[in-house]
Order: C-alpha cells, then structure tokens, then sequence
C-alpha cells in the first residue's frame, strides 16, 4: 500500500466493518489491522494526513439527556465502536509519535433526502448526517491547513444536538448546510 500512497497529501479511509459482526473473523481484519495497515503505509509514503471515518459509536449517545463533547471520554456502544476507538488511538499515536496529521470524523446517521425515516425516527434525527454536509465536512477535513490532530462529529443540524459540533466548528469550520427540521418538520408527536 506505501507504493500506491506515493506523492499523495492526503488519504481518506472510509474501510470498515460497519455494523456488529464476529469480531475476531471479521472486524479485526478489517477495523483494526486494515486500519493499522493504512495509516503505516501512509506513514511510510510520507503521507501529511489521514481522514479517518469514525463512528458516535465511540460514546454512548444513545443514553445521554445532554449533548456529548468530542473531548469525553470512550464510552463505546458496541464492538464496531470500539473498533473505531482503537482507529482513533491509533492517529493519536501516529501524530505524537511521527508529526502526522490525523482527523477523525465520527459520522452520525448518513441517510438520503428522501429517507422516510427523517419524519419519524428520532434516534435517527438526531444525528443525521446529510450528503451535502457529508462532503462539505470530508472536504473541510482534507483541505483546512494545521489541523494537527482532531476528533470531530460529524452531524447536520439536527432536532437537539445530541453530539457536539464545537470542535468541528472550531478545528474545521465546519457549519451544517441542512437542517433536519427545516426540512422536515417536527417529528410527530414531539412537543
């Protein structure tokens, strides 16, 4: 993989195991040793940056009456979650150690406009990720120079911020476009 890394900048890993699976079978392959893999072959290439794509996995969102910070502690959710932890830990590393920068994003929901759920489902709502936010914070991840080491959610305006997006704001200049509610409405039945 370093060969295939030469003379690139940036690179954006989006490979995973995305959802609950035997963990020494699958998700350790792919989740841990592919994204050690990765980010030493950048390290090797001389790569500046890794994106990474993380998860709200890493925390227990699902529990929280109050919004979550990027800075608190791992509280993962599930095995995926921890997995992506780990990735994250990792860039911490390769950043102290080496000097590379490393940016993870821990998508929430990515789901398409017309996705019947956006009307219905809270847990869904709030942390929705729309594709035009997608890109803008992807973008945003690559292209702002100094970043150093940054762990951010990566949500669209949602009905109540669940996951903060204050170190997106601040580290990236990351701004929602969409607006779940804008968009929508209220869910039914909310007050």
């Amino acid at each position: 993989m370093s060969a295939l890394m030469e003379g690139y900048d940036v690179v954006v890993h989006l490979a995973a195991v995305s959802h609950e699976a035997p963990f020494v079978e699958e998700i350790v392959p792919v989740n841990i040793v592919g994204a050690y893999n990765v980010v030493e072959a950048a390290h090797q290439a001389g790569v500046r940056r890794i994106v990474f794509a993380s998860t709200c996995h890493v925390v227990q969102f699902r529990q929280s009456q109050r919004t979550i910070a990027a800075a608190e502690p791992y509280r993962p959710e599930t095995i995926y979650g921890v997995s992506k932890a780990f990735g994250e830990v990792l860039g911490r590393y390769y950043h102290e150690q080496f000097g590379m920068e490393f940016v993870a994003i821990r998508i929430g929901w990515l789901l398409l406009y017309d996705d019947p759920e956006l009307r219905t489902s809270a847990f869904k709502r709030g942390i929705w990720l729309s594709p035009r936010d997608a890109v803008s914070l992807f973008r945003l991840a690559i292209e702002r120079p100094g970043v150093g080491y940054a762990v951010v959610f990566g949500t669209s305006t949602t009905d109540r911020e669940v996951v903060s997006l204050r170190t997106a704001r601040e580290a990236l200049g990351y701004e929602p476009a969409d607006d779940v509610v804008g968009l929508y409405g209220p869910r039914p039945g909310a007050a």
